[in-house]
């Protein structure tokens, strides 16, 4: 009879080891990361500069919402789609800098768009100092652009 009982709270004990593994698999896994909203740009720019007798062309696609924007073009070599690190809007200008993590040294650059005028200034930091690029840019969509914020509105993006 007693055998009968061990027998019979072990079988109690190993299904009850099964519902609470079965619990906890549901309940103790980590929860899954929220959901990031999609990128929507809504501003995209054609920005021309000149260096060295060349002609460069730098495309540009901006979301204010998220602070992110994107960059697609060349410095005289190949092309390049870099997404930005920090993206700070100000009355007057936006200034977006960018990071080139596939060159050999690291590489970043920063570009500075002035609203009302569009001008467009590129500073580039190499191993031997700034390069500096200047042109001027048109809007093919938006209007955040060149509308001034109300106020100084500072947007922080860092990835």
């Amino acid at each position: 009879m007693k055998i009968w009982i061990l027998q019979r709270q072990a079988g109690l004990l190993r299904r009850l080891s099964w519902l609470l593994a079965g619990v906890c698999a549901v309940g103790c896994a980590d929860p899954e990361p929220p959901e990031s909203k999609p990128v929507r740009y809504t501003e995209h720019l054609v920005c021309a500069v000149k260096s060295e007798g060349e002609r460069l062309q730098h495309m540009y696609r901006i979301d204010f919402a998220s602070a992110q924007a994107e960059f697609v073009g060349g410095f005289g070599g190949r092309i390049l789609s870099v997404v930005s690190r920090q993206l700070r809007v100000a009355p007057d200008e936006v200034r977006i800098t960018f990071a080139i993590d596939s060159a050999q040294p690291h590489q970043e650059f920063e570009v500075i768009i002035q609203r009302e005028r569009l001008s467009y200034l590129v500073v580039r930091n190499q191993n031997q100092g700034q390069e500096r690029l200047s042109g001027r840019c048109s809007v093919l969509d938006g209007q955040q652009l060149r509308n001034r914020p109300v106020g100084l509105k500072v947007s922080v993006s860092t990835q």
